[in-house]
């Protein structure tokens, strides 16, 4: 493990002794960085009604220019901090701006720390600059080809002993793990740089190791399962069938979970799924109408019947059903791929690999790849054929793509991204949205959801 690492770990295991009474005594400044159209004043404003923060924007003071501008808004930060904490908006890319906040925190006592919006999808973020162009045509840059000239002149700064989290605003996070993270690195001893996803899996990993793995059972979690691949004998029974196990078997390393492989794979159902997944698991998002209802052991001690909010509820239920297999085998990826479930009311969202759509609920994951699937992408038809064109055309995983800048659909004609899946007739070069092919892909229904706007700012 290297030093970075190790005193990383060694700050959260005494963060996680602090009191947090002696923090709050303490004045914050969150200090956002990112070039134009990351996502960096969207974050902020999440932050601010999230926390309650003020936030002191570059962008408001329009009558003064560049430096003066920045001065500004940390004199005027200088003055809310003697009471409260706030948020300063700024594209932040200036070491003597980084050197002018140190001063501020060390004049007002207070803890800085910035937060580095980085868009790691190069394609969404261009799609938010044209965007942003269009709703704002005095906006600067206003081509992509603008913004990267801007940013061949741009030469990153070493932020020295300022912490720094960076944020990939391409990707889904939760609000909640965000803040908790920004207020947690600020007040660590040592200054680090460390990304969300990074801290997150530290957290869960030093959160775990706590525990034995006898405690652990008696804690809800989402079971990581493993095949093991030695034939064991073991007393456990199967959460499916209630059967002993016996050789090949799915595990949880965390507790005495465990599933038959023929049951977590329902390999005698795959080839039928297409046809015969019920429409209320395909839906997006879905609706939890299970054909019957089975009690979670927590529920059942706490004298409860079924819960649709409760994970272990709807896990158990989705088991005992037997309509998806646990654990599925599909040609797109190298890695299994893992059934899991939330109640509709969580928080839980994330973006589908496959059409780039948002889903909520049900999703199939590769934790290791840190990929998320609708189960109506999965369970889409490996070819059809469609009114747009003469021949079969072939659901292809990984679309052609030839260093374009651009590519579209054959069937609408409207811009396609080229990670995307795709319906494809090699022999005419025909490609087109899964979504213009069937109606199985459809977007997500996010209604007020907050993460749509960060994603499409």
């Amino acid at each position: 493990m290297d030093v970075q690492k190790q005193l990383l770990e060694m700050d959260m295991e005494e963060d996680a002794m602090m009191d947090v009474r002696e923090q709050l005594k303490h004045p914050v400044i969150i200090a956002m960085k990112g070039h134009h159209c990351t996502g960096k004043s969207t974050i902020a404003r999440v932050l601010a009604g999230f926390l309650g923060y003020p936030i002191i924007a570059q962008d408001d003071l329009l009558d003064y220019a560049g430096d003066k501008s920045f001065e500004a808004i940390c004199r005027i930060a200088a003055t809310q901090l003697i009471r409260i904490r706030v948020i300063i908006d700024s594209s932040l890319t200036s070491q003597a701006h980084r050197d002018r906040l140190v001063q501020l925190a060390e004049s007002t006592r207070a803890r800085l720390i910035i937060v580095e919006c980085r868009p790691s999808d190069e394609y969404e973020w261009r799609q938010r600059l044209e965007r942003r162009a269009i709703f704002d045509q005095s906006y600067k840059p206003s081509t992509w080809g603008d913004l990267q000239k801007m940013l061949g002149k741009y030469e990153d700064y070493d932020v020295g002993a300022v912490p720094k989290l960076i944020l990939d605003t391409t990707k889904v996070f939760k609000e909640g793990v965000l803040v908790s993270a920004i207020l947690a690195i600020a007040f660590y001893r040592n200054p680090h740089v460390v990304e969300l996803d990074q801290w997150e899996d530290l957290v869960t990993s030093l959160r775990m190791s706590k525990r034995s793995k006898e405690e652990r059972g008696r804690y809800r979690h989402s079971h990581t399962l493993g095949l093991s691949n030695e034939g064991k004998d073991t007393k456990g029974t199967c959460n499916i069938c209630s059967e002993l196990v016996s050789g090949q078997a799915y595990d949880c390393d965390e507790c005495e979970f465990i599933l038959h492989k023929f049951c977590a794979e329902l390999s005698d159902k795959v080839q039928r799924l297409p046809d015969e997944c019920p429409p209320f698991l395909r839906a997006i998002p879905p609706v939890y109408t299970f054909p019957e209802k089975h009690v979670c052991d927590a529920c059942k001690e706490a004298k409860k019947g079924f819960s649709d909010e409760c994970l272990d509820c709807l896990f158990l239920t989705h088991l005992k059903c037997k309509l998806l297999p646990t654990i599925l085998h599909h040609e797109c990826h190298e890695h299994p791929l893992r059934f899991e479930i939330s109640p509709l009311n969580s928080n839980f969202k994330f973006i589908c690999r496959a059409c780039g759509h948002f889903g909520g609920g049900i999703v199939y994951s590769c934790g290791r790849c840190r990929l998320h699937f609708h189960v109506s992408c999965l369970l889409l038809p490996r070819t059809l054929k469609h009114r747009t064109h003469r021949d079969p055309l072939t659901l292809n995983y990984f679309p052609p793509n030839d260093g374009s800048s651009e590519y579209y659909c054959n069937a609408c004609e409207g811009e396609r991204k080229p990670s995307h899946w795709i319906y494809y007739c090699a022999d005419h070069e025909f490609a087109a949205h899964m979504s213009c092919m069937t109606p199985e892909v459809r977007p997500y229904d996010m209604q007020n959801d907050k993460r749509l706007d960060i994603l499409k700012m």
